[in-house]
């Protein structure tokens, strides 16, 4: 699954301000992307959209309450292509792979990251308990263990929570015509690379 998306820190402003915000990463380690949900403002207190003023094209990314969580409805999209035979580093910048090296595969599915670069290189461990940033944009991180079970709990569980998350008869889907989308997530699947750089 690709699903990506970020969600508000514990204390974030009302509204979210338009600045730099986290769609979603895509994890290549895992082939999936990560979201991040809001912890402490239930749902997202009202707010559909925000703007990532990061990116020149100051791109707009729609949100999704789910349960009492604020996700990003679509993969975040920021940084630097790099070829698939390239390695991210920590270098300051963030760096990007494109689907099959194909830069209009990171418009329509976002980028794909490798985890380090996804959680921008945090050194305190285990990453999946704490609260990080990452590449997130400001009031909104990458989501932890408990929030992605939080959000499979309250959608019925591990066999049917991808099914209802995913866009409705999207090709790339494995199956497309099981996918239900009934929690308005809209996920594309985004695809993934691989360890040596094959997509």
């Amino acid at each position: 699954c690709a699903f990506a998306t970020c969600p508000t820190t514990p204390t974030p402003p009302t509204p979210i301000p338009t600045t730099p915000m986290c769609s979603g990463v895509t994890s290549t380690a895992a082939a999936t992307s990560t979201s991040v949900s809001t912890t402490s403002m239930p749902g997202c207190n009202g707010v559909t959209s925000i703007t990532d003023n990061r990116d020149t094209n100051n791109p707009v990314y729609e949100t999704v309450e789910i349960g009492n969580q604020c996700w990003l409805k679509r993969n975040l999209n920021i940084g630097t292509y790099i070829t698939g035979t390239a390695t991210q580093t920590n270098n300051g910048d963030i760096e990007k792979y494109c689907y099959g090296n194909i830069t209009a595969n990171c418009d329509t599915y976002g980028g794909l990251y490798q985890y380090d670069e996804a959680i921008n290189y945090y050194s305190t461990f285990p990453a999946e308990t704490n609260i990080i940033q990452g590449i997130c944009p400001t009031d909104w991180h990458i989501p932890r263990d408990s929030e992605w079970n939080t959000l499979v709990v309250y959608l019925d569980g591990e066999n049917v929570a991808g099914d209802k998350m995913k866009n409705f008869g999207f090709s790339p889907w494995y199956n497309p015509d099981i996918t239900i989308n009934s929690s308005g997530f809209t996920a594309y699947g985004a695809g993934r690379r691989d360890t040596i750089g094959r997509f």
